[in-house]
């Protein structure tokens, strides 16, 4: 599974290799930031307890 902050990195990475340095007039960071919440934010319920995703993403993703 691909640790979180190295996904970040990575799609950072990929965007500003194919020449971009904002996607629809928003900066790489912020587009870095969000994706962050994305992937840290993640929670799951089984059997009515709440779980965080803290490594990787989301099963499907």
């Amino acid at each position: 599974m691909l640790p979180q902050e190295e996904a970040l990195d990575i799609l950072v990475e990929f965007l500003h290799v194919h020449g971009y340095t904002k996607v629809k007039g928003i900066p790489l960071e912020t587009i870095r930031l969000l994706a962050s919440i994305v992937l840290k934010e993640n929670v799951f319920v089984y059997g009515k307890k709440i779980y965080q995703q803290v490594l990787g993403g989301a099963m499907g993703s």
